[in-house]
Order: C-alpha cells, then sequence, then structure tokens
C-alpha cells in the first residue's frame, strides 16, 4: 500500500512554507522601511 504519504515529504513543505512567509515578512518590513528613509530624506532635504 504505497499510497500514504511520506511523512518527512509533508515536514519539508511545512517548512517551505514558513521560509516562504518569513521571505515575504521581510520583503514587507524592508519595503515600509525603504518609504520610511526616503520620505525622511525627502522632509529634511525640503
Amino acid at each position: 500500500n504505497g499510497m500514504k504519504k511520506p511523512k518527512h515529504r509533508q515536514v519539508n513543505e511545512d517548512i517551505e512554507g514558513s521560509v516562504w512567509m518569513v521571505g515575504l515578512l521581510l520583503l514587507g518590513v524592508g519595503a515600509v522601511g525603504l518609504i520610511l528613509v526616503i520620505s525622511a530624506l525627502v522632509w529634511a532635504l525640503g
């Protein structure tokens, strides 16, 4: 009966999902930080 999914495969998929979530989170934080820095520079120079 080889229909059952191996356990480690599911764990790998969970880890991959977590990596994607962390990556997207970092991307969002980086984008917001960049916007804040740019607006602060514009405000300081303007």
